[in-house]
């Protein structure tokens, strides 16, 4: 990626699947790619059959469907549907981890890391809803 594009992407919302050198090129912004995170959360729940990846790929998925809903009129103020969403992610990143599978506990630290990093994107802001 440096060879091709040594400066980055300076002005572009950089979509990754959560590669760590995705994570650490130069953009604008930077999204993950929810496609991966579904997956990813699907593979636990059937093979770790942890309820937290369950309601998380839920939630996930209602926020996906919420989305296709909101028109232009929607980003002047936060919809009481987004705000619901973002009090349950809230609630499910604040579980006790540390009895999960070791990728699963990886998984919480990083949306918790990320989550909010780019307030500018959410829905309060007049952006896209995160």
């Amino acid at each position: 990626m440096e060879e091709y594009f040594p400066d980055g992407f300076p002005h572009s919302i950089y979509v990754s699947d959560c590669l760590p050198s995705q994570l650490k090129a130069t953009a604008k912004r930077h999204q993950l790619c929810i496609a991966h995170l579904l997956r990813e959360l699907l593979n636990f729940e059937k093979s770790l059959e942890n309820q937290w990846s369950a309601g998380m790929k839920d939630l996930f998925c209602r926020a996906l469907d919420l989305k296709r809903t909101l028109n232009a009129e929607n980003y002047q103020s936060i919809p009481a549907p987004v705000m619901a969403i973002e009090t349950e992610l809230d609630e499910l990143l604040a579980v006790d981890c540390s009895a999960f599978h070791r990728r699963e506990r990886a998984l919480v630290h990083l949306l918790i890391k990320k989550q909010g990093q780019y307030p500018d994107l959410s829905v309060s802001s007049g952006g896209s809803a995160r």
